[in-house]
């Protein structure tokens, strides 16, 4: 508070004066709200008692409701299992490609006829052991249906309450993906020895992935989860650019969001700004595919951490895998990974194949999570390290996705685990890599490490 004189008729009166919380103001002390920006008086007292609101419980319903219901129906009604990434228990031999329980009754014939039990029968044709294990029909397409669900689950209930739903999404994603687990443990005959205990194999007309069940199921877990959340944030913020108009978090009404305000017009709270650049974020994660994928495709052959293989023609990068693999007693031991597939006469697939050297390959493709973080930490007025920091995560996964999908690197027999586990340590260099170029981009904007300017003091003058 000031103490300042104005003069009235031709006296001067003390009159008691304070500076606005939010833009620095000066406003008469009994003041509730401040003229310039709209902001309460007291709004650093209302943020130090401010609690969080309620959580809407309805809303958390809505959302499991719509994300349980078309996943319950594609596990369990058979027109609409070409749907859900449906894992059965199928009777396989042990390290060999699983077959199905009609195969199994014909093993089952030929012991009855020799007088033999399966096992015996199983011996006599080479001392295989017959396992039954979760057999996921239709490969790993199947995948993305669920996730498409699990997304228009958030986003639905994101647009049916008007408002953004963080933490109610997060929790009823949650819920939906234990749902998702029970119906999965379900179609295994309420057995969960067969899901922690077996591994999976996803099996479709081109090749056979195996996979610890257990953590492929993790890994489900955590891709459904991210998809309700992203699905209630993106529906929100497509929300409130269509009708340009935002929601108060204390009190629940809409505002003009263009231009934003700085206080809410209904109980004059302090409007939450994003520190984050969405747009621009994407753009940048757009540019680091197109040069990650650039990199792969023009420079991996060259520096020898990516190419693709043909039997016929072996290009030099080929040849230098294939010899250092045919050196090592085992493969595990060399830096280099070759997958392939089987040839199949009867649809005329020839044999293809990729190789990747694993640490070449995290440290040249590191370069390319440098340029997007280094932009915006350096170019955007405000919020350049937040968003330096989202576009390096959102890079990451982007990257590994194309990785995975585009180059092939999981569609391999035998790939696709090893892939992700691979790509998962990568977040380490790359985002590194990223963070130094958020840093230098920081530097060269001039404001210090800790990134945002520091607003401006009231005149010395007048603090008392």
């Amino acid at each position: 508070m000031l103490d300042v004189f104005r003069p009235t008729g031709g006296r001067r009166k003390r009159v008691a004066t304070s500076f606005c919380p939010s833009c620095g103001e000066e406003n008469p002390d009994d003041a509730a709200i401040c003229g310039s920006c709209g902001v309460a008086m007291d709004a650093d007292r209302r943020a130090e008692t401010r609690r969080a609101p309620p959580l809407r419980w309805a809303a958390i319903g809505v959302c499991v409701a719509l994300i349980a219901v078309p996943v319950t129906l594609t596990q369990l009604v058979p027109p609409l299992r070409f749907l859900a990434f449906r894992a059965v228990p199928e009777t396989h031999v042990e390290g060999a490609v699983p077959f199905s329980d009609r195969e199994a009754d014909v093993l089952r014939r030929m012991a009855a006829r020799a007088g033999r039990s399966v096992e015996e029968e199983l011996s006599s044709l080479g001392g295989a052991k017959l396992v039954r294990s979760p057999v996921a029909r239709g490969g790993m397409s199947r995948v993305l249906w669920p996730a498409l669900f699990f997304f228009a689950g958030g986003a639905g209930a994101a647009l049916l309450f008007r408002r953004r739903l963080g933490r109610e999404a997060a929790i009823a994603g949650g819920l939906a993906c234990a749902v998702h687990v029970a119906l999965w443990v379900q179609a295994l005959g309420w057995k969960p020895s067969l899901l922690f205990g077996r591994s999976l194999y996803a099996v479709s007309t081109q090749t056979v992935q195996q996979m610890p069940a257990a953590f492929f199921l993790m890994v489900l877990v955590v891709l459904f989860w991210a998809a309700t959340v992203a699905g209630a944030t993106s529906a929100a913020r497509v929300r409130e650019w269509v009708t340009r108009k935002g929601t108060c978090v204390d009190c629940g009404r809409d505002f003009p969001a263009r231009p934003l305000p700085l206080a809410c017009p209904s109980c004059h709270a302090p409007i939450q700004r994003s520190r984050v650049g969405w747009g621009y974020v994407l753009a940048g994660v757009a540019g680091t595919v197109a040069l990650f994928s650039m990199m792969l495709v023009l420079l991996g052959p060259a520096l020898r951490f990516y190419d693709r293989c043909a039997p016929d023609e072996p290009t030099p990068c080929c040849k230098a895998a294939i010899k250092d693999l045919g050196t090592r007693r085992q493969v595990e031991s060399s830096s280099w990974r070759l997958y392939a597939t089987r040839a199949d006469p009867e649809h005329d697939r020839k044999v293809e194949a990729v190789v990747m050297h694993t640490w070449r390959y995290a440290l040249w493709l590191s370069l390319a999570f440098i340029p997007a973080p280094l932009l915006l930490a350096w170019r955007l007025p405000r919020g350049g390290l937040a968003s330096a920091g989202v576009s390096i995560l959102l890079g990451w996964l982007a990257a590994t996705a194309t990785a995975l999908i585009v180059f092939r690197l999981g569609a391999f027999e035998g790939a696709f685990v090893e892939s992700l586990r691979l790509h998962l340590v990568y977040v380490i260099p790359w985002s590194i890599a990223g963070t130094a170029g958020a840093a230098i981009g920081n530097r060269l904007r001039g404001v210090g490490i800790k990134g945002e300017p520091v607003p401006a003091e009231p005149p010395a003058g007048l603090e008392r």
